[in-house]
């Protein structure tokens, strides 16, 4: 890889556009990330819908555990940071 002093693209997340080759830019060639306003409501949106729906009911892999442990009622917080390390 040679050296530039252009600095690269960065590579924009807006929800609907992300290809195998942003994702290798980004892994192989650390190339910049933006988040675009979309895609952040996108994903507000998303956030949002998932929380009124597990008001309601359980949300598999939200509010309960996954695969055998998916009818165990379990903590946001402490979930979510498990689900990150397994």
């Amino acid at each position: 890889m040679a050296l530039s002093s252009v600095p690269e693209q960065p590579v924009v997340v807006d929800g609907r556009r992300l290809t195998c080759e942003h994702v290798r830019r980004v892994a192989r060639d650390q190339a910049p990330v933006r988040v675009h306003p979309d895609g952040v409501a996108r994903a507000r949106a998303a956030y949002e819908a998932v929380r009124a729906v597990q008001v309601e009911q359980p949300v598999y892999g939200r509010t309960t555990g996954v695969g055998a442990n998916r009818s165990v009622e379990v903590t946001e917080p402490a979930h979510g940071l498990r689900l990150l390390r397994s």
